[in-house]
């Protein structure tokens, strides 16, 4: 039985997803605190192994997941692969590209028109891109001012946002067309973490940011919350979940105000 749409979105678009470094897909309900595994994703290229550097979730609950060759010196540019979140089963894009954070936002004036954009470097200047695909190809938006560890979330009110890593961790709302920060919040209490595991994503009005600090099994991602709406942040949503984030992706279904 089809889960039930409304405003052309299912109750799966609704969710966040979440990536592990131990190579698993979840679901994840902030308002509970529960995080549901899917499965392990069997994304690959012939034999080489690869790596989940970050993901981003579409309307239709698909999510498209940045793999990345787990070598110090990769031979191929890092993939897009399509996953599904009911099952996990990896599809290869054929978009292939030096990727770091992305997300989807709404599209200006529209309600369900979506556009991925991705934090891509050409190896001398790092930017904001978007994905088309059709033509298989990231489309340079514009070029960032300063260099950082960036993660992407959009919302469905067509905002983008970002997690800049750096050593002091903030927030940003970013430009769509000019790729420019504003709105800078200091996240002072949320811990550095050691990459690639970062992530985060905008739910209910409300921000989620995953970090761990080491691979270690004992040492796994705790969860922080900054809530606009009051300012206040919470390092200690939740502790120690027992995997590790690398990559976090919430469609522009999801919820932009606190649900009732």
């Amino acid at each position: 039985s089809k889960p039930p749409v409304t405003n052309g979105c299912s109750d799966d678009a609704k969710l966040v997803y979440v990536l592990s470094l131990e190579g698993d897909l979840y679901s994840f309900e902030p308002a509970a605190k529960k995080f549901n595994k899917v499965g392990p994703l069997n994304c690959k290229v012939g034999n080489t192994k690869l790596t989940p550097i970050s993901m981003a979730v579409d309307r239709e609950a698909v999510a498209w997941v940045n793999m990345r060759e787990n070598s110090l010196v990769p031979t191929r540019p890092d993939e897009l692969f399509r996953v599904d979140t009911k099952t996990a089963a990896c599809t290869p894009s054929g978009i292939t590209a030096q990727m770091g954070g992305m997300g989807f936002a709404t599209n200006d004036g529209a309600s369900d028109q979506e556009t991925l954009y991705i934090d891509s470097s050409d190896g001398f200047t790092s930017g904001l891109y978007a994905v088309d695909f059709n033509q298989k190809k990231l489309g340079l938006v514009a070029n960032f001012k300063e260099p950082s560890g960036l993660e992407l979330t959009g919302t469905g009110e067509g905002k983008l946002f970002g997690f800049v890593v750096a050593q002091q961790l903030s927030l940003v709302e970013i430009n769509k067309k000019s790729a420019a920060f504003s709105s800078k919040v200091s996240l002072p209490k949320v811990e550095l973490p050691l990459a690639p595991m970062y992530a985060f994503s905008h739910w209910g009005g409300d921000f989620y940011f995953y970090t761990a600090t080491s691979t270690a099994a004992s040492t796994t991602t705790t969860v922080a919350r900054y809530r606009p709406s009051d300012g206040s942040i919470d390092p200690a949503y939740m502790k120690s979940i027992g995997f590790h984030i690398v990559g976090a992706g919430v469609s522009t279904c999801a919820p932009t105000t606190q649900p009732k």
